[in-house]
């Protein structure tokens, strides 16, 4: 899931969200998993191939914020049987947080990966997960470092 809001985040930290999306969906493909990217506007597309893979990344070269893109649909969209998951989101972040919590099968195997804004160390309140699959990155925090050593691959 990424959070495609205005308000979400600032338009750098959001370059840095769509590249850390590309990376999982890079990462998935190596190792051979089914993709699903959904975002909060509402786009759901499912890759099996390396061709979907593709058209995935094609996806996130030209996505953009928007104003209009909800946070309750990304919750009815459900999860349609993955095994696993990550969301990626900004540091306007509580209510997609909330939803999450509430509908507690879709925390369990869900990476969150929280940007704070640009310029700023986060003061964004910190969230307990099920999972404990919460990794926050700071203005100037490597996401891949990060990743590696939350995910350890």
């Amino acid at each position: 899931l990424l959070d495609v809001r205005s308000s979400a985040a600032d338009p750098e930290t959001f370059e840095r969200m769509v590249s850390a999306t590309a990376s999982i969906v890079v990462a998935c493909r190596e190792r051979g998993d089914r993709i699903r990217l959904v975002t909060t506007d509402g786009i759901d597309h499912t890759a099996d191939t390396s061709a979907g893979c593709d058209a995935i990344l094609d996806i996130l070269a030209l996505i953009a914020q928007t104003k209009t893109a909800s946070v309750t649909l990304p919750m009815r969209v459900g999860r349609n049987g993955a095994e696993a998951g990550a969301m990626v989101l900004g540091h306007d972040s509580e209510t997609l947080l909330a939803s999450m919590q509430s509908g507690s099968s879709a925390s369990r195997g869900t990476y969150v990966v929280r940007f704070g804004a640009a310029g700023a160390r986060s003061n964004a309140r910190p969230v307990r997960l099920a999972s404990g699959r919460m990794i926050e990155i700071e203005p100037g925090d490597d996401f891949a470092t990060a990743w590696a050593r939350t995910v350890g691959r």
